[in-house]
């Protein structure tokens, strides 16, 4: 399956509960040009902007340890450069 450049530069934050699903768009991406790193709760997302800005962040909406409408305001605090998709 082809990914088409949609304006993202390169990095991205994946940010999925699921293991099996984290894996396989993280290798779907990675295969297709794209540097991904991941996260499995909006708490380890954040601790990794704060190191590293990535240009996208794809967000699962229903993490357990926040939903999307808290993850946008705090991620707006720590970072204007990144682009958020759920």
């Amino acid at each position: 399956m082809a990914i088409y450049n949609c304006a993202v530069r390169n990095s991205i934050l994946l940010v999925e509960d699921d293991d099996n699903q984290r894996e396989f768009l993280a290798g779907l991406l990675t295969d297709n040009g794209y540097l991904v790193r991941t996260a499995k709760n909006g708490t380890s997302a954040f601790k990794l902007i704060e190191k590293v800005t990535p240009d996208l962040v794809l967000l699962d909406l229903g993490l357990p340890d926040i939903k999307g409408k808290r993850f946008l305001p705090k991620l707006r605090k720590i970072s204007r450069k990144s682009r958020l998709c759920f």
